[in-house]
C-alpha cells in the first residue's frame, strides 16, 4: 500500500516575509481543502503554533514578536 503525501505551502509570514511547506497525508489534504473539519481535528497531533502557521503563515517566533507572549492564564506579558 502506497501512502500519498501532499505538499502544502503556507501563506507568507506577515513578520518575516517567508513561507514554509508541510507534507500531509492525502486524507488531511482533502479535509483541509474541502474545509470539512476544524484544523485541530485534521491535525490533532500538531501543536497549536504549527496549525496557526499553516493557516496564517506566521511562524511561532514571529507571532511572539508581533503579539507578545501569554502567561498560563492567557494574559499578555509583552508589557504593551
Amino acid at each position: 500500500m502506497t501512502v500519498e503525501l501532499f505538499v502544502i505551502k503556507t501563506p507568507t509570514c506577515m513578520q518575516c516575509g517567508q513561507f514554509e511547506t508541510f507534507m500531509v497525508l492525502e486524507e488531511q489534504y482533502t479535509a483541509l481543502m474541502n474545509n470539512d473539519l476544524p484544523i485541530q481535528d485534521i491535525f490533532p497531533d500538531w501543536s497549536a503554533d504549527r496549525r496557526e502557521q499553516l493557516i496564517t503563515g506566521t511562524h511561532p517566533e514571529c507571532w511572539k514578536k508581533i503579539f507578545g507572549e501569554e502567561d498560563d492564564d492567557g494574559d499578555d506579558t509583552s508589557g504593551g
